[in-house]
């Protein structure tokens, strides 16, 4: 059976049509302290939390003999689950958190690059949710090591690098999967 798949970046057709909870990442939009509307710990070191992930579906449809796939992946940020202290952020600490949101938006375009690499044989569904869950253990390993090596935000020139970083890859990701579709 001859599998083709096509690789979208979807946001889930709109913005509209996802609960009010959740914001999907698109380029340039930026989050707001209004958008962390979730209950702050207060016994938590932290003084703001980005609750984001990577989603994905998987559409099976048939054309004539051949099986079909569409994979459907997606950045999201949780308003619910996100959080601050108001008492004490400023704009350092929310250009901190969106860079949280940009490492996850980064890996779900790794994740589209990923699958548009492979060839599955066997179960299409067990391959992709493997792929996922390796894609996501490194988004998470990342998240770590930009938190401590910015300090939380703290140490300035590693967030100005960590920008830098962290643009210059998700850009070329961008482009490589539109080159793709």
């Amino acid at each position: 059976m001859k599998l083709l798949f096509f690789i979208l970046f979807l946001l889930f057709a709109s913005v509209q049509d996802a609960p009010k909870e959740i914001i999907l990442w698109e380029a340039g939009q930026k989050l707001s302290w209004a958008d962390f509307k979730g209950r702050p710990v207060v016994d938590s070191r932290a003084v703001a939390v980005t609750s984001s992930g990577i989603g994905y579906k998987l559409i099976t449809r048939k054309e004539s003999d051949d099986r079909k796939y569409d994979v459907v992946v997606f950045a999201y940020f949780s308003t619910r689950d996100s959080w601050y202290k108001s008492r004490y952020v400023n704009n350092a600490i929310l250009a901190h958190e969106q860079l949280h949101f940009d490492i996850t938006a980064l890996y779900a375009q790794k994740l589209i690059h990923e699958i548009s690499e492979l060839n599955f044989e066997g179960d299409v569904g067990e391959g992709l949710e493997t792929l996922y869950h390796h894609v996501t253990k490194e988004m998470d390993s990342v998240q770590k090591i930009y938190d401590k090596q910015t300090e939380a935000s703290v140490n300035e020139s590693a967030q100005v690098i960590w920008r830098q970083k962290i643009n210059d890859q998700l850009t070329a990701y961008l482009k490589l999967n539109e080159v793709r579709k």
